[in-house]
Order: structure tokens, then C-alpha cells, then sequence
């Protein structure tokens, strides 16, 4: 990174674990299974994976 011909870094959110229960404050009242979501989207399912693909994108245009 000190050359500038490298400038890459990686934005990890959360554990690479696939089980992981997060907690997305402000976003759920309680933890969540993201992974769980993705597979399970009957209904109104996909409302809270899109909440969770906002607030991650929040945090990212935070970052930046």
C-alpha cells in the first residue's frame, strides 16, 4: 500500500461463519441469520434481506 500500486483492501461485515446470528442495529429488534434469510424467502422474506443489503451499503458509503 506504501507504493500505491496496490490499493485494495477487504470490507468484511460480519464472521465467515454460514450460521452466524448478527445484530443489525437500528435495522432488526433482534439477531438475525442472514444465511437462513437467503435461503427461506417466502412471503415477505426478501423485505428483510433487501433492509440488510441497505444497511451494508450504508456502511460502506460510511467507510468511503
Amino acid at each position: 500500500l506504501q507504493m500505491g500500486i496496490t490499493n485494495i483492501c477487504t470490507f468484511m461485515v460480519g464472521p465467515e461463519r454460514w450460521d452466524a446470528t448478527l445484530m443489525y442495529e437500528g435495522v432488526f429488534d433482534k439477531p438475525v441469520q442472514h444465511h437462513n434469510m437467503t435461503h427461506n424467502q417466502k412471503g415477505d422474506g426478501w423485505k428483510a434481506l433487501q433492509k440488510i443489503d441497505i444497511f451494508h451499503m450504508q456502511q460502506y458509503a460510511y467507510l468511503l
